[in-house]
């Protein structure tokens, strides 16, 4: 490793890691606050607040990392290209691919640091944040075995729901077990569906059957479909089913598959699959947009005004990240091109931008 990239290395790590301290220590205080009614209420600890908030650790990284490049990328270039440092090392010779390489490579870097945080710290942690949020915030009385299927107890009733689907509000192979007073089963349900309506559930093709506490002479009758008044609603059960970010890849890939095996819907988690190995390259991403700002003689001269702009790519990329996504998720577009859409697009841009525009760049600053 040369002087120079050393140099390059060294001086853009402090200013990422300094920027991604900050921006950790503002949204960790930011977020208690926010929650600190939620906290009191119900019952938390100053402890157990703050435990909680540091659940968010992980995520926090995963997510904010990428405008930590962004940022560091525009003010390192933006000091050196003000201080004349990028025109003397040009100027001896050095090309100007020599002294962006080294970040780019740095960036690739901080992508699989991304991905390993989101595939290793973040299903745990998220998984321990929903539990305390579900169990110890919230009180919800639904109990999830494994997170993937969902037993519930409902006054005299014990449900068993195979899957459940919060986007449109369906259930999948429900059973339900009523018991008399004397804690005999006496009625059971067996729905292949339901979907919630007007503030109840709707039971499709159902197999009935009552007097299940007597030895004999049990019936077995068939509905085509029945209403339900169950004591939850969607929202309750949208808190424990298992969520992508609580899953590592191959788990979420092993989900997929029981999925499709069952004949549920994954399309969705299909997307998220995607994304998981989609997203950490919007590291090398981010610092091909920090280092085209900040190698431009905009940012040499105005360093908050290259960071704002930054920040505005930065925001278009997520804007178009999501939008693709969303299409993803409605099943509107293959789930490789809802991932991958606003990479190609910005990382092939910026790449453009690179090869055409290298020596405009030096004769501007």
């Amino acid at each position: 490793m040369s002087l120079l990239t050393r140099y390059l290395i060294k001086g853009y790590f402090k200013v990422f890691f300094l920027i991604e301290i900050f921006l950790i220590f503002i949204f960790l205080i930011i977020d208690y606050l926010n929650n600190l009614d939620k906290f009191v209420k119900a019952g938390l600890s100053v402890q157990g607040g703050i435990g909680f908030v540091l659940l968010k650790i992980p995520f926090v990284i995963v997510h904010l990392t990428p405008v930590s490049i962004v940022v560091a990328a525009v003010i390192f270039f933006g000091l050196m290209n003000k201080n004349k440092e990028i025109i003397a090392l040009c100027s001896s010779g050095i090309n100007l691919k020599k002294i962006y390489f080294p970040i780019l490579i740095l960036s690739l870097v901080f992508s699989a640091f991304v991905f390993l945080v989101s595939d290793f710290l973040m299903p745990f942690s998220s998984s321990k944040l929903n539990l305390i949020n579900s169990t110890q915030i919230k009180k919800n009385r639904i109990i999830s075995e494994n997170k993937t299927n969902i037993w519930i107890k409902d006054n005299n009733k014990i449900i068993y729901i195979d899957y459940f689907n919060y986007e449109k509000k369906m259930l999948r192979n429900i059973t339900i077990n009523e018991f008399n007073d004397k804690y005999f089963l006496s009625k059971r349900y067996q729905a292949k569906s339901a979907v919630f309506e007007n503030n109840k559930w709707l039971l499709n093709d159902i197999y009935y059957s009552e007097g299940l506490e007597k030895d004999y002479g049990q019936e077995v009758i068939h509905l085509e479909s029945k209403d339900f008044v169950f004591n939850f609603v969607p929202e309750e059960l949208k808190e424990v089913i298992k969520l992508p970010e609580e899953m590592s890849l191959l788990e979420l890939e092993k989900y997929i598959k029981s999925l499709k095996a069952k004949g549920y819907e994954y399309q969705r988690y299909l997307v998220d699959l995607n994304s998981k190995t989609a997203f950490p390259f919007v590291c090398f991403i981010m610092a091909i947009i920090g280092t085209l700002i900040g190698t431009s003689s905009i940012t040499g001269k105005k360093i908050p005004l290259g960071v704002g702009l930054s920040l505005f790519l930065s925001l278009l990329y997520w804007s178009m990240h999501s939008f693709f996504i969303s299409l993803g998720y409605g099943e509107n577009i293959n789930p490789f091109l809802a991932a991958w859409t606003a990479n190609i697009v910005f990382g092939v841009l910026g790449l453009l931008v690179f090869i055409f525009y290298e020596k405009k760049l030096i004769q501007s600053s």
